[in-house]
């Protein structure tokens, strides 16, 4: 379901005041702001794999997008720190 304009603007207004919004990109140029989150189970089905950097260069490879950095080139930034985000 898309959204309407007046709706954006009131998701960003809402952002705004949250300090989630940086000014970078100009409102007219957005469409949606809230998108669906995953659900729990699937958050942990992604957090159970051994080795992300490598599954999602995989995924990268297969739809022909090359230039990928390979995950053991890349530090973390964090040691407990993954490309999942709850």
């Amino acid at each position: 379901m898309s959204q309407t304009r007046k709706d954006v603007e009131r998701d960003y207004s809402e952002y705004k005041e949250a300090g989630r919004v940086w000014g970078q990109v100009p409102l007219e140029r957005i469409s949606k702001i809230k998108f669906p989150r995953p659900s729990q189970e699937v958050i942990d089905q992604f957090l159970a794999l051994d080795d992300l950097a490598t599954t999602v260069s995989d995924v990268l490879d297969s739809f022909g997008i090359k230039g990928a950095v390979a995950g053991s080139h890349l530090k973390q930034l964090h040691p407990k720190s993954t490309g999942v985000t709850k």
